[in-house]
Formats: C-alpha cells, structure tokens, sequence
C-alpha cells in the first residue's frame, strides 16, 4: 500500500522533492530489500523511481542498488521504468557521476539491452543513453579490465553491432563506446578486444554520423600508430 500511495503521488512533479523531504527513498529500498518477490509492490517502486529521477538527481544511500536490484525482470513495464530511471539519473551531473563510478552498472544495462520484452527499442534507448553519459566519466582502470576479462565489453560490442536494429540508438551506443576508448590506460587492452574494429563494422549503415565517429577514432589511434605497430610486433 505504501508502494502504491508514493507512486500516485510521485506522479506530479510538485510531490518530488516532498518525497524526497519525507524519506520515501529510504522506505522504498527498505522494501526493495525485504520485499524481493512482491512483483506489484516492485513494479509500482521503479514507477516512483522513474518519476522522481526526471526532475532531480537521486543519490541517496540504497538508491541505485535496488535499482539494478529491480531492472533485473523479464517484467516488460517494470524492465522500460528501470531504464528510464537509469536513463533520467544520467542526464543530472550527480547522477551520471554516481552511475559511472559503479562497477555493476553497465552489466545491468547490457542485460536489459538483450531483455525481450515489448518494450525492447524503447529499453535499448534508455540504456544507451544511460551508458553514453555514464561511460563520460572514467570508470576506474581496474573496473574496465573487469568488464574485459569478464565478457562485458565483448557483450557491448555485439549488442551495438548486431542486437539494437534503430540507427538512432546504434549512434548513442556508438558514442558510449568512443567514450570507453578515451581512457588511455586501458585502450591497450579495449584494442585487443576489436574495439576500433567495431565501428568499422558500423560503417556497413552507411550513416552518416556512425562514418564520422569511425572517422574520429581512426584519425585518433593514427596519433599513437607507433604504439600499436610496436605492439603488434611484439
């Protein structure tokens, strides 16, 4: 009942901030946490979430856990508020930076963007946009040789390439994996995973914006080409 009184009232946008005030965070992760099998009483918790996260960022302690805790569903209405939530958190400077400084992010939203609900594009697209912010502030080095070894970034790579069919959500995909290259520390080892290749892969759109980022990251591994000539010697 409490789940559902916070929803109808998250709905207006006046409410959020008073919610906030009032601590309905803290209730909704408390019953997140106890209450893991209520579907409904979840279902209605990432509504109020989505709501909230349009108009302010959200960074409160439990926060972002229970909501990777809920994305993980095969429920379609609950998997596309979870995403959008993700996808409103990014949009706030907070927001991104609580988001791109977690480790167990980015596999949640590789796992929505291969969900098969309904509501797939439009899951895709919040989870793109979530990961292009998100990816716009450096994770830490030994978070992304993680997302390596454990199949992560491989996981990305198909979904942009082969899973998501829109153009518009390829080219925010796109976008989030040139901002995984931009770290220097670690494009060693995102090259070796066909990273660059990628965007070449891309190319096969024949869009424009997809040829100009593999322009761009072609034109910038030529900066370092001794490096990796170097390398591949090796």
């Amino acid at each position: 009942l409490a789940a559902l009184i916070i929803q109808r009232l998250s709905c207006y946008e006046e409410n959020s901030t008073k919610l906030l005030d009032m601590g309905a965070i803290s209730l909704m992760v408390s019953i997140v946490n106890n209450w893991p099998k209520a579907k409904l009483t979840l279902a209605c918790i990432a509504s109020s979430y989505n709501n909230m996260c349009q108009t302010k960022a959200i960074t409160e302690v439990g926060f972002l856990d229970t909501l990777i805790s809920l994305s993980d569903s095969l429920e379609n209405e609950r998997v596309l508020w979870s995403a959008s939530a993700f996808s409103c958190a990014s949009c706030f400077p907070r927001g991104r930076t609580m988001l791109g400084h977690s480790r167990w992010v980015i596999p949640c939203l590789s796992t929505m963007m291969r969900s098969g609900c309904t509501d797939a594009e439009k899951i895709q697209k919040h989870c793109a946009i979530t990961l292009c912010n998100s990816l716009s502030v450096h994770l830490k080095k030994r978070d992304v040789l993680a997302m390596i070894d454990e199949g992560t970034v491989q996981d990305l790579i198909v979904i942009t390439v082969l899973r998501v069919n829109d153009i518009a959500t390829k080219q925010v995909l796109a976008k989030a994996l040139f901002n995984l290259l931009a770290r220097a520390d670690t494009r060693p080892e995102l090259t070796e995973q066909d990273l660059p290749y990628s965007f070449i892969r891309l190319t096969k759109m024949d869009d424009r914006e997809l040829n100009m980022l593999c322009v761009r990251v072609l034109l910038n591994y030529s900066a370092e080409v001794e490096t990796y000539v170097k390398s591949s010697r090796k």
